[in-house]
């Protein structure tokens, strides 16, 4: 037996929710509309008992003497007759609030935001909060750990190399902000990424051995025959980004429904960002390969974001572009140890570096009738250049070349916000 499409309570939310939405959109409407003023005579009836002429200029006024100097003209105008109503705000089915600028009220914008004097125009600061919901993952990031091979002396690869590869996690950011004026606020925000990747690898010994990718060259001997491999890689970053944010340019056009702000911003952010790496060989006993690559570092960071608002329909799209420059420390560490034989292999290494970064992000949103509320999604992307990867790394305490060990990597995926401002 097959369930129906739609669980009957589903069914009756959703009838409940269009009852609701026709409801407020029929008093919505019926509010702006109301008996139209009756007309008034403007002069006598002219001789002969026919309609006064009225002139109209350009300008909506009615002029009695006659029509403005080079404007307008005789518009003649039914005795008594009844105007039409003036519009009413437009409250179609599909929009049951009347249009953004005028808010809940039917006010005109009021300059402070103030409960019944209207919303506060877009490009106004105001107090804040707001939580993000990221769903990111690293790229340039995997570490290759085994190989399949034959088994002979020369080894042929026989297989796909295993290798961590982080995928898209969920993740988070949140912050406040707090307005200064109304051109300028202060904007604290906290994100935290981690990614957790786990994998392996093996092989039957009929049909050949792994090759230990990640194990020091100078420790591996014939008896080092691999058939078993597995490991987990962890990524993690902790951001906090202290903004002064100030008002380029913004405008409110109320007659075409649109509104544009652009924003400037200066700040600092302070920098975490860990790398670990653990490996397990199925070896003579088992081999475990450790590293570790720490990060911490702060600078300077300026930006520019835009947003244009549609106030009919409550929408906007923004764009955000920042730049950051880090100055910091990297610290790596590798071992490699033995059930039997204990430590076989070490190395540390550190360095100081500054660090670029940029951070992209464009998406949609929208408004609440009273501009609190928004809700907004986009796709965000951050490049770090110059940093040290663990890949890079262990090649380096292989093969002894730790010069221009430098690399890119870059987070990538999508961003949820709900923001209330105040």
């Amino acid at each position: 037996m097959t369930s129906p499409p739609f669980p009957p309570l589903f069914r009756r939310s959703l009838v409940l929710l269009v009852a609701a939405w026709l409801a407020v959109s029929a008093t919505s409407a019926a509010r702006g509309q109301g008996p139209a003023p009756p007309m008034e005579l403007v002069g006598p009836p002219t001789a002969g008992g026919s309609p006064p002429v009225l002139f109209v200029a350009p300008d909506g006024m009615v002029h009695l003497d006659g029509p403005m100097a080079g404007q307008g003209g005789p518009y003649p105008q039914a005795y008594g007759m009844q105007p039409m109503a003036p519009p009413s705000g437009d409250s179609p089915l599909w929009r049951p609030f009347p249009k953004d600028w005028q808010g809940l009220t039917g006010a005109a914008p009021s300059p402070t935001g103030a409960p019944g004097n209207g919303p506060a125009p877009h490009w106004m600061h105001r107090h804040g909060i707001w939580g993000e919901f990221w769903y990111i993952r690293p790229r340039d990031a995997d570490v290759a750990f085994a190989t399949p091979t034959d088994g002979a002396a020369n080894p042929v690869p026989i297989g796909p190399t295993a290798s961590f590869d982080p995928d898209f996690e969920p993740n988070f950011r949140a912050g406040f902000n707090v307005r200064l004026s109304d051109c300028v606020s202060l904007a604290t925000q906290y994100g935290y990424l981690r990614t957790d990747t786990e994998t392996g690898a093996s092989i039957s010994a009929a049909s050949g051995e792994l090759l230990p990718l990640l194990m020091h060259p100078g420790t591996i001997n014939a008896l080092s025959n691999v058939q078993d491999a597995t490991g987990t890689l962890k990524i993690e970053q902790d951001l906090l980004d202290v903004d002064l944010k100030g008002l380029f340019t913004g405008t409110d056009h109320p007659c075409q429904n649109c509104a544009d702000q652009v924003n400037y911003i200066a700040g600092v952010r302070f920098a975490r960002f860990d790398q670990q790496l653990g490996v397990v060989y199925a070896v003579t006993g088992t081999t475990t390969v450790n590293s570790a690559i720490d990060f911490e570092g702060a600078g300077p960071r300026f930006g520019i974001e835009a947003t244009r608002h549609s106030n009919a329909f409550g929408v906007f799209a923004y764009g955000r572009a920042v730049g950051s420059v880090l100055v910091g420390e990297f610290d790596a560490q590798v071992e490699q140890r033995n059930t039997f034989n204990g430590l076989e292999a070490f190395s540390s290494w550190s360095s100081g570096r500054v660090v670029p970064v940029l951070d992209l992000e464009l998406g949609l949103g929208w408004t609440g009738p009273q501009r609190r509320l928004r809700i907004s999604g986009g796709y965000l992307v951050s490049a770090w250049w110059n940093v040290v990867t663990l890949d890079d790394y262990i090649e380096a305490t292989q093969t002894f070349q730790y010069q221009d060990l430098s690399g890119v990597m870059t987070f990538d995926g999508l961003v949820a916000r709900a923001e209330w401002l105040f």
